[in-house]
């Protein structure tokens, strides 16, 4: 068996070899936001041992943390580590998808415009001598302890603030200008839906999607565009707090259902600094304060900017 596999294929073919039974062996390079959960590795079966360039700017150490967290996990590093290797006990899975979100599936960032190409084989002779090739690799690895994620924090947060504003939607609140001819919008919401998590697996398992999430649909629920999303909850005293919530963007060939609009992850997005983060907070709470009686809102991202951005 030879099976070609695109952005949009391989996360789930990977998953369904990861939820079975047998050892999950990962030389893989680069490794972003949620790889736990559209890899499925949070649900494997069988051991995992993970190789990844963790001092290449390029590795989420959060995301290394808590598959390190994982029962019968373990992590190490080697420096110059550029494949991408998905070897199972049964079959492997070799080609350019890296475990980030850019390299599991499509994202709607209009900056973005990437072909992955993968090769999935379950021919013996070869996965022997990849499975040797991956115990050299492992051999001459090292583990990654709390010291290395800490270096590796440094590193990735350097690699972040290297990106312009003009690829992210952070630098509209200086200059809304940076949000003409984007297709973006912030949203806010309240608390969590009613759509019936079995029912969201159910779904998730049809379309091949397991990243597949939903919102509660508000008026003018755009298309297609990224959707910047944020949630409100409430204090006991009745203050309320904001929690980014994501880059997404809506699947609109999937039904709505149960008053739920499917969305999928959008872009991985890491804050620049911890500053912008509390300053975007601070302009969606006054977002939320302008009708503190509903459960969310929508704003075009340009309009957005023009109320609440400027000097802070």
């Amino acid at each position: 068996m030879l099976v070609f596999l695109d952005q949009n294929e391989v996360a789930q073919r990977i998953r369904s070899f990861v939820m079975g039974p047998g050892a999950n062996r990962l030389a893989v390079a680069f490794w972003g936001t949620g790889a736990i959960r559209r890899l499925g590795l949070d649900k494997a079966k069988g051991p995992i041992q993970i190789v990844c360039d963790l001092f290449s700017g390029c590795v989420n150490p959060e995301e290394v943390k808590a598959i390190k967290n994982l029962p019968d996990a373990e992590v190490r590093n080697r420096g110059g580590l550029h494949s991408k290797v998905y070897l199972f006990d049964d079959a492997v899975v070799v080609g350019s998808s890296n475990a980030s979100l850019n390299g599991l599936c499509q994202t709607d960032d209009e900056h973005v415009d990437r072909f992955e190409a993968n090769l999935l084989t379950d021919d013996e002779a070869t996965i022997r001598e990849i499975s040797e090739r991956f115990e050299q690799i492992w051999e001459t690895s090292t583990a990654v302890d709390d010291a290395a994620l800490d270096e590796a924090k440094k590193l990735f947060k350097r690699a972040r603030a290297k990106r312009s504003p003009t690829d992210v939607f952070e630098g509209v609140l200086d200059n809304p200008a940076l949000a003409l001819d984007r297709e973006a919008y912030v949203i806010w919401y309240e608390g969590e839906g009613s759509f019936p998590e079995a029912e969201l697996d159910k779904k998730r398992t049809e379309e091949s999607m397991p990243d597949l999430d939903y919102l509660v649909p508000y008026a003018h629920m755009p298309a297609s565009g990224l959707l910047i999303v944020w949630e409100m909850t409430r204090t006991k005293s009745g203050r309320a707090v904001i929690t980014y919530d994501h880059l997404w963007r809506r699947r609109p060939e999937i039904a709505d259902q149960e008053g739920a609009q499917f969305v999928v992850p959008a872009a991985d997005h890491h804050w620049s600094s911890k500053k912008q983060l509390e300053r975007w907070k601070s302009a969606v709470l006054e977002f939320v304060n302008e009708a503190p009686e509903s459960a969310g809102q929508i704003m075009e991202l340009g309009e957005f900017a023009r109320r609440f951005g400027g000097a802070r």
